[in-house]
This record gives C-alpha cells, sequence and structure tokens, in this order.
C-alpha cells in the first residue's frame, strides 16, 4: 500500500475542515452535508472521497460520520489556526527578536501587544513597572535602561524587604551602569533581596513577575535601543515558559560582584 506524504493529509484537511465542522455534532445525510457547506453535488462527492482515502470519515447506513481520526485532525486543524492568528497579531513586533531567539506559543496565547506611540513612546515599559509595584519577586533579563521607574521601585521594594529581584544584564549594561551610577549599583548588590549576574549578549528583554493575585509574562522588543514593543501574558503556561527562559540565560552568566 502506498503511504501518503503527510503533507497531503495537512492539505486535504486545510481545504475540507468546513466539511469535517459539519459533521462535528454527529452523522449527517448527504443531502443534509450538501446544504451546510454550500457546495455542489460532485464537489461534495470528491470532499467525502478525500477524506475517506485518510480514514478521517466513513459512509455507514445512508449517512456520513466523522471517525476518531477525522475529530482529532480538524481539532488539530483548529489549534493550528489559532496559533497562527497569535504568530501574526504578533509579527509586526516579533520582526525585532533575532531568527533564532527562544520563543514559544505560550506567550502569544492570549497575549497583549503594547506599542509605543509618538506621545507616550514609554507606555509599554511603564506597564511593566506598573505591574511591578505589585509585585513580590522580578526575574529580568535586561540590555538598556529604560526608565527610571524601574530603579526606583526596586529600590524601595527591595529594602523594604517586600521585593526579591534577580537579573541577568548585558555586559553593556554593566559597563554603562558602572561609568553612570557606581554607588547605585554597589547599594543594589549589597541588598539581600537583589541579585544580579552579567551575559554579553540577550536575546530581548524579559520580566516574569509574581503578584499576590497573579503572575506576568512581559517580552520587550527593541531595534537599536528603542522599544518596538512589549508582549504581555498572564497565563500560567507564559510564566513557566519565562521562567525557563530566564533559568537559561542565568546558567551562562557570571555573579555580579560589589564593585570596589
Amino acid at each position: 500500500m502506498t503511504v501518503p506524504s503527510p503533507a497531503e493529509p495537512l492539505e486535504v484537511v486545510s481545504r475540507r475542515h468546513s466539511l469535517l465542522a459539519a459533521l462535528e455534532p454527529g452523522p449527517r445525510a448527504k443531502g443534509d452535508l450538501q446544504d451546510t457547506v454550500d457546495c455542489s453535488s460532485s464537489t461534495l462527492d470528491r470532499a467525502i472521497r478525500e477524506l475517506e482515502t485518510y480514514h478521517f470519515l466513513e459512509r455507514r447506513d445512508g449517512s456520513v460520520r466523522l471517525t476518531s481520526a477525522g475529530r482529532l485532525a480538524l481539532q488539530e486543524h483548529r489549534r493550528s489556526q489559532q496559533a497562527l492568528e497569535c504568530i501574526t497579531a504578533a509579527s509586526h513586533v516579533l520582526q525585532f527578536a533575532p531568527s533564532d531567539a527562544p520563543l514559544s506559543m505560550a506567550v502569544l496565547k492570549g497575549a497583549t501587544i503594547h506599542e509605543p506611540s509618538s506621545h507616550v513612546p514609554n507606555a509599554p515599559v511603564e506597564r511593566i513597572a506598573d505591574r511591578m509595584r505589585d509585585a513580590d519577586r522580578v526575574w529580568a533579563l535586561g540590555a538598556t535602561e529604560r526608565t527610571p521607574q524601574f530603579r526606583r521601585i526596586i529600590t524601595d521594594q527591595t529594602a523594604d524587604g517586600d521585593l526579591a529581584v534577580e537579573v541577568v544584564l548585558t555586559d553593556d549594561l554593566i559597563s554603562f551602569l558602572l561609568e553612570t551610577s557606581t554607588d547605585a549599583l554597589k547599594r543594589f548588590l549589597e541588598v539581600d533581596a537583589f541579585e544580579a549576574a552579567t551575559v554579553e549578549e540577550i536575546p530581548y528583554g524579559l520580566a516574569v513577575l509574581e503578584t499576590p493575585a497573579k503572575t506576568y509574562t512581559f517580552v520587550t522588543l527593541t531595534d537599536e535601543g528603542d522599544v518596538q514593543g512589549v508582549i504581555e501574558n498572564d497565563s500560567q503556561a507564559a510564566y513557566e515558559w519565562g521562567r525557563e527562559v530566564f533559568r537559561q540565560v542565568r546558567s551562562t552568566a557570571t555573579a555580579l560582584q560589589p564593585p570596589e
């Protein structure tokens, strides 16, 4: 028996998904199906034969019905459609991520995209700062210092013992902070609730926040230092993904010691 290429059933399900969906509630007579999928009798017969080839549906007792394989194929088709819709909705900001950057549907599904405007260019990162005010724990990757709010929030909340922060900063950002804010950086590193490490480069800005109510994951995408967009997601899947990305980058980083 000739084994069909995987591309063949994929293409058939893509073209014939409306017929599979029409059979999802239960078996249907062919005449009823023709009205539902709005096609000619010959087109419907061809569609049925194609789907029968892959055992996605069957004819029995004068009706057409989904098989278990057909129901699964329909579910996966819908899942793929939803994934592509999420990717497309974020593609205009994802273009600023390196092509090999670790990204996942976990952070895109159900996400909100925040973009800067000419009037409020810092609005996307201020959204992160707003969430940080309620946070108990923060894990972050950073390449640039985008707003003084972050430093102020971290200073106030770690000093009070209400916030634990672990960050991985790029070598360039550490060099900048050592030149411009040596004393502040030294104070940060002397606080038990603040840990920092340094690495040569990061794929994007990342902030994973735990608050008493829920978790938040933010991915910040930039172009030549300017923020192009922030992806926000409060799902558990996004949180777990963000924590894993942070762990992977942290494992390659070097712990930062207080400057002399």
